[in-house]
């Protein structure tokens, strides 16, 4: 679901994709874990605007409560996402300070 102003969504969608292989092969290497988990998190704020019209679009169009239940799980979930990414790559934003 990419926005129609923005040209080549046959690319666009490649690259996301391959962007979240890399992102999630990347967390496996301790060397990149810390790159790939930003890059990982930068993705998902990126496309959050995305799954916020894909739920106005699927409102408007009256798609089954099912689906739109599953659009609305969805805009949260991207949250937990960061989190999950960020406590995976031991990123100290994501931590519990030691008491």
């Amino acid at each position: 679901m990419i926005p129609l102003w923005i040209s080549d969504h046959p690319v666009i969608v490649k690259f996301s994709g391959i962007a979240e292989i890399l992102g999630g092969a990347g967390l496996l290497l301790p060397f990149m874990r810390t790159a790939a988990a930003w890059c990982l998190i930068v993705l998902l704020v990126a496309v959050f605007p995305v799954n916020i019209e894909m739920l106005r679009q699927a409102q408007s169009a009256g798609a089954s409560e099912t689906w739109q239940l599953a659009l609305w799980i969805r805009l949260p979930l991207q949250g937990v996402l960061i989190w999950w990414i960020g406590w995976a790559a031991r990123l100290r934003l994501f931590r519990q300070p030691h008491s």
